[in-house]
């Protein structure tokens, strides 16, 4: 914000769905996203890329292959992931689930050949101690491109300023402010 002169109030918004609603009603000005053509076409432009996520691949320790049409568990933690997962791996079997532990648990069972965690969750939760059966495969993981996706309710210079803020933004102050606004579903759950 200091980079753009502008000030920003952020709004927790239930769904992707209620999102895009909102972004097309002018009701949300910007938020960040996954680009992936196609995505928003008529109701948002899209900012240089912010950062890139890094999406760690979690099998079971018995399963280093994913198959061609591998089963996916997925908790989308930006919108547009969805797509960017049908858009670059059409031959993937996504399944949805509500948060990242229903993902590991859904690997562990063998309901899914692999599911894709941001990087920063294992860090911090350092949740892979409670699965035994899993671990992480380095050769899977997936880099994607997020960014700011701006309402074209706005005016163009909104656009403009975001994308030169963006190029005079200092990386790890960028990485504190997605990671910050964009915190994973986390379930809280004790396994034995």
């Amino acid at each position: 914000a200091a980079e753009s002169g502008l000030q920003f109030e952020f709004a927790e918004v239930p769904t992707p769905q209620k999102l895009g609603e909102m972004l097309w009603a002018g009701d949300v000005d910007l938020t960040f996203v996954v680009y992936s053509e196609g995505n928003y076409s008529t109701t948002v432009t899209f900012t240089n890329t912010v950062e890139t996520e890094t999406l760690v691949a979690v099998v079971r320790r018995d399963r280093k292959e994913l198959p061609r049409d591998a089963a996916v568990a997925l908790t989308p933690t930006f919108n547009g992931m969805q797509s960017f997962f049908r858009n670059n791996y059409p031959d993937w079997r996504l399944s949805i689930m509500p948060d990242i532990d229903k993902c590991m648990a859904a690997v562990e069972s063998g309901k899914c050949d692999v599911a894709f965690v941001p990087a920063r969750y294992l860090r911090r939760e350092n949740s892979m101690v409670t699965y035994s059966k899993l671990t992480t495969s380095d050769k899977h993981n997936i880099e994607i491109p997020i960014s700011i996706a701006v309402s074209t309710k706005q005016p163009g210079a909104l656009w403009d300023t975001l994308n030169t803020a963006i190029l005079h933004m200092n990386r790890k102050e960028m990485d504190m402010i997605v990671h910050k606004n964009t915190i994973p579903v986390v379930s809280m759950n004790y396994r034995s």
